[in-house]
């Protein structure tokens, strides 16, 4: 969005986090990740995002670059609830041979990023759509044995009428 911002400084973005619970007539654009093909029409994919673990900036691994999941498996994660993450972030660490200890489930992804910061746990998070822009706030670390990516995605119903600055930008992402 950044670089169509660039191209069209007479549009104006707004972004909100919401869940399921958000209708789509609400919004013309709903960017959204998941570690599956899309299953929503008319969806645009904008890219891929590796997982990293995020750890406060006074934990004992904030200066690695990078890690292996192995590393963490004594840590306390802070996780969302109920979610696609969640059950990933689980498969991951099963992979790796442990079962992760989750000492938070929270509803909103940035008040997990809060309690990390507060050195109450750790997590593992998808870059781009959670922690760029943030990263002066915790350590993100390189996973160096996990190749599970995200996948995201733009949603716009083509047979909704939309505005003209919708029309732009989902033309932008396709191009």
């Amino acid at each position: 969005p950044s670089l169509f911002q660039l191209s069209r400084p007479d549009i104006h973005l707004k972004y909100i986090y919401s869940d399921e619970s958000v209708p789509q007539k609400d919004f013309d654009i709903e960017v959204y990740g998941t570690f599956t093909e899309s299953r929503k029409p008319d969806s645009i994919f904008i890219t891929n995002e590796e997982l990293c673990a995020v750890v406060s900036n006074d934990h004992p691994l904030a200066k690695s670059e990078s890690i292996k999941l192995l590393d963490l498996q004594t840590e306390t994660f802070i996780t969302p609830a109920h979610s696609e993450l969640l059950s990933t972030i689980i498969d991951v660490c099963h992979a790796a041979n442990f079962s992760p200890r989750i000492g938070s489930e929270l509803q909103i992804y940035t008040d997990v990023l809060a309690f990390v910061e507060e050195g109450l746990g750790i997590t593992i998070a998808p870059y781009k759509t959670w922690l760029t822009g943030w990263e002066d706030r915790f350590s993100v670390l390189r996973l160096k044995d996990v190749q599970t990516t995200r996948k995201v995605y733009a949603h716009y119903e083509k047979d909704k009428p939309h505005s003209k600055h919708a029309e732009d930008f989902c033309n932008f992402l396709q191009t």
